[in-house]
């Protein structure tokens, strides 16, 4: 049904990318037409970072820097407020020149033969670690005295500001983008029972080539949720503005985005140093078997675990990790992977 209710659509896909999304020479779901985004923004207080003469913040050791003068100085202010979000260690992963794949495994981008690791065997993951157990989220304001003086999150937030006239500047550290097709995540099944399949169909495809829809699906009614101006959108509405929300939109073609640039703090979204790589890795079209898929969540749940609790708590010891995770079967796991992987790329 695809070819002919969603010509359009379906004509953006590679090969590759249409095989990932097939199960015995079948598709069992609507392809993804763009990568899930994982963003990392470091927010920090505009009266601050010009006191501590910081111009700009592009690194973690830039934010490190402004971090330390904090906690020099300001004993009633937290350093930073940083969730261990998937977004963080795939930062954490790039900047080292690793790609993180699903189940927390990586390659080296540079290695065309792309041999994977766990990532918790990495410095990259060990140096994040012991970064995000120095400043635990869940003990950051206990009694109520403390307020944080800066923040890192998947998203640009405002939080209330540390004092009259301050403000939060927001600075980009990664734009990082996940396989487009991933089969388990929030996408686009079609019941087989299903009347009316040939209209989704053409609606998906009517999603994907019409700028009016990206603009009422994203921001609203024009002149009450935003304007026009000078070809840039203005938003009234705060939480339409939120980049993060707006990475979980529909399937909008890119095109859209840059005919249609917001204006506003959000745009600093966009401004990432080419070095962090905004691109698909390499391994884009690549999806692991459903039984492969089964033992990788394993891999997933222990991380998002350890993330939200000890992580979070300060109480994190990275050698009792990586043992926990050896029990997880992960030579077995990691074996299977590279053989799929090896697979797919002697079939490309």
């Amino acid at each position: 049904l695809l070819p002919s209710y969603a010509s359009r659509y379906i004509s953006d896909f590679s090969q590759d990318e249409l095989e990932s999304a097939m199960y015995y020479d079948r598709l069992y779901y609507i392809p993804k037409n763009e990568g899930n985004c994982n963003p990392l923004v470091a927010s920090t207080s505009k009266k601050l970072t010009k006191k501590y003469g910081i111009e700009k913040i592009e690194t973690l050791e830039d934010l490190s820097r402004y971090i330390r003068m904090v906690e020099k100085e300001n004993a009633k202010l937290y350093p930073v407020e940083c969730y261990p979000s998937p977004g963080f260690w795939e930062f954490l992963a790039t900047r080292d020149g690793y790609v993180l794949c699903d189940g927390y495994m990586v390659y080296r981008r540079d290695d065309p033969e792309m041999k994977l690791m766990p990532f918790e065997e990495t410095e990259a993951f060990r140096n994040g670690a012991l970064f995000l157990n120095s400043y635990p989220v869940n003990i950051l304001n206990p009694t109520g005295e403390l307020k944080a003086a800066s923040y890192v999150r998947s998203y640009v937030w405002d939080a209330p500001p540390l004092s009259e006239g301050d403000s939060w500047l927001h600075w980009p550290l990664y734009l990082g983008i996940h396989l487009n097709n991933v089969p388990l995540g929030t996408w686009c099944f079609i019941s087989s029972k299903s009347q009316h399949a040939k209209e989704i169909l053409q609606l998906i495809d009517w999603l994907n080539t019409s700028p009016d829809s990206y603009l009422l699906l994203n921001y609203g009614f024009e002149g009450t949720d935003y304007t026009i101006e000078k070809g840039e959108i203005v938003p009234k509405t705060d939480w339409l503005t939120s980049w993060y929300l707006k990475k979980l939109s529909l399937p909008f073609k890119s095109e859209f985005r840059q005919m249609f640039p917001e204006k506003g703090s959000s745009t600093t979204s966009y401004n990432f140093n080419s070095y962090y790589g905004s691109s698909f890795p390499p391994h884009n079209g690549f999806s692991p078997s459903l039984d492969l898929r089964a033992e990788l969540i394993k891999r997933n749940k222990a991380f998002l675990e350890m993330g939200n609790g000890r992580l979070s708590y300060g109480s994190f010891d990275i050698n009792e990790f990586k043992d926990e995770m050896k029990r997880l079967d992960t030579q077995y796991i990691l074996k299977k992977f590279q053989d799929e992987l090896d697979q797919w790329r002697r079939n490309r």
